[in-house]
């Protein structure tokens, strides 16, 4: 299926997974941090490259599908409905005196904010596609059993849920189901009832297995045993040195005010300082992807 775990022979997959969670606690806390576009964009690419060096273009691609409306909708809430921005590009007479304009501040700022969600959810989409869930599960354990379910089931439901739509929908369509060419929002929330009702059975169904295989299993009963340790290589400490490196030097940029940026009521304009600190930034970021291409010295 298309959102299992398939390891790779890259860096990513024979890289502690202790390691990988901090690096994309990291990506994300960055993410929050900075509101500078060349920060949040350089951010977003570098991650990006990972993902795709990782290769899990297809599938990465694939959830950012779902994103797009709500992508779509902050743009357009930021733009048209916040009268910070003193630059109007675009204005829209409803009725009467009453007039929404479209302000340049509020376009770039809701596109700012889409790419900081778009670096979280590609941070938390690296978890579930590059670290095997066995391995998660036993990282997380520590937090206690039932945190330890919670937070991986919360992590893979929706790459499943979206899995057994397209299996149950596939099915449907070779068993000569056909609903036809809805014209209304009504015929087509109508047409997904029968394909959602059997999402639903089959999400209790998964669910009493797993609570049956967990019982069976003893999970919970005691303390675990563990016959695949994670172990530590080279390559592990030399990507948590450099993750250490982008963290300080963000936090660093952050208190010197080298990522200070306003959006409101006029964009600041980029300073050199600025693309200076965004490079070595890049940098940081970049050199996981410097790693994986280092004659495969990660094997070792």
């Amino acid at each position: 299926m298309l959102y299992d775990y398939h390891p790779k022979k890259n860096l990513f997959y024979f890289s502690n997974p202790s390691v990988l969670i901090i690096l994309v606690f990291t990506w994300v806390f960055m993410a929050l941090l900075f509101n500078h576009p060349l920060y949040i964009g350089t951010i977003f690419i570098v991650i990006s490259w990972i993902i795709i060096d990782s290769g899990n273009y297809k599938a990465w691609k694939k959830q950012l599908k779902f994103v797009l409306p709500i992508i779509i909708i902050i743009v357009l809430i930021n733009s048209i409905f916040n009268s910070s921005g003193s630059t109007n590009l675009w204005p829209i007479n409803l009725w009467g005196d009453f007039v929404l304009s479209i302000n340049l501040e509020g376009l770039v700022y809701g596109i700012m904010a889409s790419f900081k969600l778009l670096v979280i959810i590609s941070s938390f989409s690296f978890i579930t596609l590059v670290i095997d869930p066995d391995k998660f599960l036993n990282l997380t354990r520590r937090l206690g059993f039932q945190i330890s379910l919670i937070i991986n089931f919360s992590a893979r439901l929706f790459p499943l849920l979206i899995t057994d739509y397209r299996r149950i929908h596939e099915m449907q369509e070779y068993r000569g189901f056909k609903d036809g060419t809805p014209t209304t929002l009504f015929e087509k929330v109508k047409n997904y009832i029968p394909t959602l009702s059997i999402l639903l059975t089959s999400s209790l169904n998964r669910s009493l297995t797993t609570a049956e295989s967990l019982y069976c299993r003893g999970y919970g009963s005691g303390h675990p045993t563990m016959y695949n340790p994670s172990v530590w290589k080279t390559t592990d400490y030399i990507l948590l040195g450099n993750i250490i490196l982008t963290f300080t030097f963000a936090l660093l940029g952050y208190m010197q005010g080298w990522s200070s940026y306003e959006y409101y009521p006029l964009l600041s304009a980029f300073t050199s300082l600025g693309i200076f600190t965004s490079l070595i930034l890049g940098f940081f970021l970049f050199f996981p992807i410097l790693l994986n291409w280092s004659c495969k010295i990660w094997l070792k």
